[in-house]
């Protein structure tokens, strides 16, 4: 799916889950937290807006438990209207919204070349897309409800 796509950037997110889904295996969050809540909620997540900005079009790898555990194709980023000014929300294509078997950090260091899994916003060589995309072949994607391996 994500070969056609001209993306701007790709980057990971640490994501911030629902405190009624704290301590829940990585398998129970992609579950309950990726294919359930953020699809419900039209793929809009909400975030604090910081001074990383992530670009319409991006590749985005959600970061859980020190692995990369989802990913999704960023459509807009939408800040907040109230006096709160620093909070917003992240809107994802929900078609583009996958799991996966997780990528742990020591694979993420070899594919980016980076130190480690933070809870930064880490951007990544976007030239390294077709080799995420043959990772994420070989880790079992699966998009929504149906699985492309």
């Amino acid at each position: 799916m994500y070969k056609n796509i001209d993306l701007t950037e790709m980057r990971i997110l640490p994501v911030n889950i629902p405190s009624e889904l704290e301590g829940l295996s990585i398998h129970d969050v992609q579950q309950e937290f990726f294919l359930k809540d953020l699809i419900n909620h039209n793929g809009e997540y909400q975030c604090q807006i910081d001074d990383v900005y992530i670009h319409d079009n991006a590749l985005v790898l959600f970061q859980y438990s020190n692995s990369i555990v989802a990913i999704a194709v960023l459509d807009k980023v939408v800040e907040s209207e109230s006096v709160r000014s620093d909070y917003g929300k992240y809107c994802f294509n929900i078609n583009s919204i996958a799991i996966f078997n997780p990528i742990t950090s020591v694979e993420m260091k070899k594919l980016f070349r980076i130190n480690k899994l933070s809870m930064a916003k880490q951007r990544l060589e976007l030239s390294k897309k077709k080799t995420l995309l043959d990772v994420l072949s070989k880790k079992g994607i699966t998009y929504c409800n149906s699985t492309i391996a």
